[in-house]
């Protein structure tokens, strides 16, 4: 196979060859070329993680710490995050691990949600960070003006 944009850079733990069969393996999944480049790219940034850990080594708590953290980070696109989730499933299924059948790939692919801003839990912690603000304007008012305190509440 001929370099492309497709082509890694990381090839620490992976054969001759696996990056090319990897390309191949989507490819004749559906997945676009343009798209091809991607899951190779969201792949090498879950490897270089675990720079020091052959393939062979990781293991299903891996790719779950990996996943919650890139979640956390939350810069990345649902689509982005399903196309990751299911970058790596390609990747772990391709170099046979024991555990990648068991894995719930589906979990975090349904996982890929971003809250809507009306969502109790993001209400919720919106409203304390208001609540905490307004709880220390109104102390430090009280502070300035201790004569005027029972005015401001």
């Amino acid at each position: 196979m001929q370099p492309t944009d497709a082509t890694p850079r990381y090839t620490g733990g992976t054969s001759d060859g696996f990056w090319d069969r990897y390309v191949a393996n989507i490819r004749a999944k559906g997945v676009q070329s343009t798209a091809a480049r991607w899951y190779v790219i969201r792949a090498e940034q879950y490897l270089q993680a675990f720079v020091h850990t052959r393939l062979a080594d990781h293991t299903p708590q891996d790719v779950t710490d990996y996943l919650e953290k890139l979640g956390r980070i939350g810069s990345m696109a649902d689509w982005q995050y399903r196309q990751t989730v299911d970058a790596l499933q390609h990747v772990f299924v391709m170099s046979e691990v024991t555990w990648v059948q068991q894995f719930d790939w589906a979990y975090w692919k349904a996982s890929a949600r971003t809250l809507p801003v009306h969502h109790p839990t993001i209400a919720r912690e919106g409203s304390l960070v208001i609540s905490g603000a307004c709880n220390y304007l109104l102390f430090q008012a009280n502070k300035a003006y201790p004569d005027k305190s029972r005015w401001i509440r």
